[in-house]
């Protein structure tokens, strides 16, 4: 009996000292998670780390609460409205820069933009996001041509070349290598958009308002990648031309505004002797610091009166 009893706690001493060893494997490997990783010092894995402990010690109780999925869906609503709003607000304020700088310097194009904002909305509280806004195709388009001849990322898209290598232009690039085009230069290729050099919004209307036919406004279409392609697409287009929509014609509807005729008036245009592609006076000049440095426009607005 007594061997029976000496084995008995032997048994039970080797489980405890088992599962105090396991116990101490598994806080320390938690630890290291939480605040040794090298990715510990940023604070969204951390978060999410005890997040997720925390759904798994109700997991292993056999009490899943709502409040874990509600808390994860918290988090990504925050950090999708941080990602808009706030990586957005550079390339948002370029283009509306460039707008503003194409619209004084072609006076044509703001007198039709200015009649077609003018006769959809008689007061500012009317501009919202309903089918007035999106009907408003003269707008769409100085938009997106702002967005072509001044795109806020120009820079080129880098891909990596696959297996096997390609050719381009006979000139052969092996497998690994980075290959990329600057979107600028795309979008001011002459094969793909007639005039490059001239803001043009009649360009991107239908083909009975527009100055191209259907097939070159396909290619213009295809060609046109202001805010990327593929996979890493900017995902926060959508609400930028949103944004763009209603400031713009707010802008146009409360005021009358012109490039600044004081001696900071040309801020912001290409000049004779400039560097070589900075010489047009008609471009709205950026400079590429992952996305795009400016300097102007300077406008001069007067108010418009019962607005």
């Amino acid at each position: 009996m007594s061997q029976f009893f000496t084995v008995l706690k032997i048994d039970l001493s080797m489980k405890y000292y088992f599962g105090v060893a396991l116990a101490v494997a598994g806080l320390t490997f938690c630890l290291y998670q939480m605040f040794f990783h090298p990715l510990a010092k940023y604070p969204s894995p951390t978060l999410a780390k005890f997040t997720a402990a925390r759904a798994a010690y109700y997991a292993w109780k056999g009490d899943v609460h709502l409040d874990i999925w509600l808390c994860h869906k918290k988090y990504e609503i925050r950090s999708e409205a941080m990602l808009l709003t706030i990586a957005g607000n550079d390339t948002t304020s370029t283009t509306l820069g460039a707008a503003l700088f194409y619209l004084g310097k072609n006076l044509h194009a703001y007198e039709k933009l200015a009649g077609e904002i003018r006769s959809k909305f008689r007061v500012v509280d009317e501009i919202g996001q309903d089918k007035t806004l999106r009907n408003c195709h003269y707008l769409h388009g100085c938009i997106y041509e702002s967005l072509r001849m001044s795109p806020p990322v120009g820079s080129s898209m880098w891909r990596e070349v696959g297996p096997g290598g390609t050719s381009i232009d006979g000139e052969y690039i092996p497998c690994g290598y980075g290959v990329g085009t600057g979107i600028y230069s795309i979008h001011h290729n002459a094969e793909y958009f007639p005039r490059p050099h001239d803001f043009i919004p009649e360009r991107w209307l239908s083909e009975k308002d527009g100055f191209i036919c259907k097939e070159q406004a396909d290619i213009a279409s295809a060609a046109y990648i202001p805010f990327s392609a593929g996979t890493r697409a900017c995902l926060g287009r959508h609400l930028a031309i949103t944004e763009l929509l209603a400031t713009i014609a707010a802008l146009v509807l409360l005021y009358d505004f012109r490039i600044s005729h004081t001696g900071n008036g040309e801020l912001g245009s290409g000049h004779a002797l400039g560097r070589n592609g900075r010489t047009n006076p008609g471009e709205f000049q950026l400079y590429d610091r992952v996305t795009s440095g400016k300097k102007g426009p300077i406008l001069q607005l007067r108010s418009r009166k019962g607005n």
